[in-house]
This record gives C-alpha cells, structure tokens and sequence, in this order.
C-alpha cells in the first residue's frame, strides 16, 4: 500500500481529539491563576490541576502518533521528498500564526494586564522584539515537530534504512520476550535521558541561546517522539504489540506519575533543582505511559471511521490554529464578572469550540485561506453537512481508499 493511501481510523481520531483538547487545557489556565499568558487574579487549585492532568499526558500523546506517522510514510518514500513535503505542511502554518495570530494574542494579552488600548499597544511593541517565545506562542510544537523531522530525515541518511531496520527488529525481539518489563525500563531510561537533557539544557543556557523560540520542551517530548517512530517502523504492524503490555501495570505508573506531578507542581509548588528533576522523570513516566494506554483505547473504540470524525481531523489543525486567541479575548470579556471560574471555563470552552468551528468552515472555503492556515489546498469536509470531499467523489463514482485498521491484536 501506498503512503499516499495509508489512513488508520483510530490514530487519526486521536490525533484530532488531542488537537482539539487545547481547548480545555488553555482555557483551563486562562481562568485557574497559574502564570500564563493571561493570568486570573485569584487562584483556583481545582481547575489549575485539571489543566495539569491533560499537559501530563495530551502532547507526549500527540507526539506519539506524530513520530508512528512519520516513519510509517518515511519509510515508503525518499527522505528528501517527505522533508519537503512536512516542511511545507507545518512551516506554512508556523509562520501564518507567528506573523498573524501571535500579535493579535500580543494585544489581546496587553489589554488583559493594563485595560486599555495605550498599554495593549506598549505591550504589543514589547514582543515585536527581540525574538521570544511569544513569537510562536502556542504554535511552538510546530517548530519542534519540523526540527524532529529534520533529525528524522537526517538519520535515515546517515545510517540506512536496512541497519535501523534491524535494529528495530532487535529491539522488538527483546520487546517479545518482556514487553512490560522492557518497557517499564524504557521509560526509565528516557526519564533519566530527559533529566539529563535538561541540566545540559541549562547548563548551556539554550533558552537565551535560542532566544525562546526554542524551549526545553524539546528535550521533554523527544522520547515520545522517538516511541512513536519505533511503532511506526514498517507496515506499522509494531502497533499491535502494545497490548502485549499489562494495561494494569501502565495505569498503575500513569496514575502514580501523573498525580506525583500534579502534587509537586500544584500542590506543593517547590522549584528546587531535586522537585524539577524529579517531576520532569515524573512527567516522562505519566505522558509516555498513558499514551500507551490511549492507544489501546482508541484502538477498540474508535476503530471505525465515519464521517463525523472525518470532519473532526480534517479541522484540528485550523480550530488549534485559533482557539487560543479566542480563548485570550474570551478572559478579557470575562475578566471583572464575578463569576465562579469554572463557569467561565465552560462558557468560554463552548463559545470558542463554536467559534472555532465557524472559521474552519469559512478557512474551508477560500483556498488561498486553506494553504495558509493547513499547508494544503486540498478541501476537507464540512460539518455543515458531514460529508468529505472524498464522499462526494464517491458519490459520483470515483473510487476511494478506506480507513487502514491497525487494531492491537
């Protein structure tokens, strides 16, 4: 089969639910009082936890399905050719929001801090320059998702499909025999490799030398990445392995890891060199084992495509794309109500979904709109009438490829 052709149902949900559940995590810390973009001037534990839940396990997830995918069709065409093809896919909507989104956040996020228009403009002048994280904003899993793929692209290169395919085939070999103790120590051994990213991360102060647009995120889902890369290795039948695991010892660490992360960050609050390092080993260990268990879930329940969810993936990158900006305007409206902050969660939960929603269809409809927000001129489905493009060719006679089922046997 074909790269081009190539779909699995479940993983394509997944990666739209995880798009999507931006949503709730940044609307989360809009209105909680953690330091962020906006920040609520009282503190609400309940909420700043549940943002902290889904940031324990939402990305490393994401990234997880981004690296199965990416040596899945990596592996069915020239590097170069799938290098250009990603670099045009993420940069294109890169640099969209940061030349056009980020600023309006810039002054949205200024007129939250000062109400009024003189400080959101002074605020807006302050981000033009030097370059910072504010460039990229929530966009910065785009130029960490392309330098992956670039590193990717490198080593396929560099060392041969053949030797990285049996590699591969060693390391499943081993899998096989122990795969929950074989995975239980893989995650050990990327918490450990991430700590020790990060004190060679600040040892070399790379947050100045990349000036933010760079963070130490990097570090943290590079082992997601990598696992995603391994499943991905082939047909992608590596996938079906991962049932192979104990389901009990994996919820087990996640619950474990997650609710450690959330007691040291959220709960106690301690900063010291010893909490970091241990909630970032904490965070590896709850992210990369609940992903495990996502993609079990995902694998028997949404295992059939349909329509709808056709329509869902088709627009989580624009609804993502946009839903923080709104969000951001969202707590301006909302800033002097007083009102309790999880009301204000939920009404700017459902009025930024549908927002959301209403500019995708309109991005649908302008090619010119589509390329810039998705790298792509191609049209997705609507949700005015769940109904893909592809359905519509079939419709007419044309013949269609069918979702690709990789369900763990």
């Amino acid at each position: 089969m074909s790269a081009k052709s190539s779909r699995i149902a479940y993983l394509d949900s997944m990666r739209a639910i995880l798009m999507l559940l931006g949503i709730p995590f940044h609307a989360g810390l809009a209105f909680s009082g953690e330091n962020w973009v906006v920040t609520a001037s009282s503190s609400t534990p309940s909420l700043a936890a549940f943002a902290e839940f889904l940031h324990v396990w939402r990305m490393p997830t994401f990234f997880v399905v981004a690296g199965f995918f990416s040596t899945l069709i990596l592996s069915r065409i020239g590097e170069i050719t799938w290098l250009r093809r990603r670099s045009v896919r993420l940069g294109i909507p890169l640099v969209f929001g940061t030349l056009l989104l980020s600023p309006v956040q810039w002054f949205a996020a200024g007129y939250y801090r000062t109400e009024s228009d003189t400080g959101a403009v002074d605020f807006f002048l302050e981000k033009v320059f030097p370059p910072s994280s504010w460039w990229t904003m929530h966009l910065w899993f785009l130029l960490e998702l392309l330098i992956y793929c670039a590193l990717l692209a490198l080593l396929y290169r560099l060392v041969g499909r053949s030797r990285l395919a049996r590699l591969n085939r060693v390391c499943f070999n081993c899998f096989n025999r122990y795969p929950t103790l074989i995975t239980l120590c893989a995650v050990g051994v990327a918490g450990g490799s991430v700590v020790a990213g990060l004190a060679l991360w600040q040892v070399c102060d790379a947050d100045t030398l990349f000036a933010g647009l760079l963070s130490r995120n990097f570090v943290i889902f590079a082992p997601a990445f990598a696992l995603g890369c391994l499943l991905g290795t082939g047909d992608g039948s590596r996938l079906s392995g991962v049932r192979r695991i104990s389901k009990w010892t994996l919820c087990a660490v996640a619950f474990a890891a997650t609710a450690g992360v959330i007691f040291l960050k959220i709960v106690l609050g301690v900063e010291s060199n010893v909490a970091l390092a241990l909630t970032a080993m904490l965070w590896v260990a709850g992210g990369l084992t609940v992903a495990l268990l996502c993609i079990r879930v995902a694998a028997r329940y949404l295992d059939r495509p349909h329509r709808s969810t056709r329509t869902f993936v088709d627009s989580s990158l624009v609804v993502y794309l946009v839903h923080q900006p709104l969000i951001i305007l969202s707590a301006c409206i909302l800033k002097n109500l007083e009102i309790d902050p999880w009301l204000k969660w939920s009404i700017t939960l459902v009025c930024v979904l549908l927002l959301s929603i209403g500019i995708y269809e309109v991005v649908n409809r302008i090619a010119t709109l589509r390329w810039m927000f998705t790298g792509t001129r191609a049209q997705g489905s609507s949700f005015f009438t769940l109904r893909s493009v592809e359905a519509s060719r079939s419709a007419k006679g044309r013949g269609t490829t069918p979702a690709r089922n990789l369900e763990p046997k």
